[in-house]
């Protein structure tokens, strides 16, 4: 039976080292029934330092929580990136493009993908209120005319 650590350290540990494990064994000339994609065969993870941690939380105004932090320094990324194949169309003879995409961000070289993810819910939100849904909260008062006093009161309780 397989024990899974308790401890939230000792756990992140146990995945590190179970997952490498299986990434470290040739999925071309194994014989388990299951076996890692060829993209991710012999990934490390690779952490971030105490130092590196505090630097992102300046850079993007966020704060990790304890627990956060802690999986950062463990599991914070993989040394590659998945490299997919795909087309603009369906028409014969169109050109492959490959893109990599990543297993996790890696918050030190993802910068656009870390803020775009970090601005939706912001943006997603302010769609609503300024598009066809028409959201507006009562606690937000009389809806204003003007759009810069409506993205105003919306960036105001959007930031509280």
């Amino acid at each position: 039976m397989i024990q899974i650590p308790e401890n939230f350290t000792e756990f992140l540990y146990w995945i590190k080292e179970r997952t490498e494990l299986f990434w470290s064994i040739d999925p071309n000339t194994s014989t388990n029934d299951f076996v890692c994609e060829d993209w991710i065969y012999g990934a490390k993870w690779i952490g971030l330092s105490e130092s590196e941690i505090d630097k992102i939380e300046i850079k993007y105004s966020i704060k990790f929580t304890s627990e956060h932090r802690e999986f950062l320094k463990i599991l914070h990324t993989i040394d590659r990136k998945e490299k997919l194949d795909y087309t603009n169309s369906f028409e014969k003879d169109n050109e492959i493009l490959i893109e990599e995409v990543p297993f996790f961000y890696n918050w030190l070289i993802d910068e656009v993908e870390i803020r775009e993810r970090i601005n939706w819910p912001f943006k997603t939100i302010y769609e609503d209120v300024v598009g066809e849904n028409d959201v507006w909260l009562k606690s937000w008062g009389k809806r204003p005319n003007s759009e810069i006093e409506i993205k105003k009161i919306y960036t105001d309780w959007f930031s509280t």
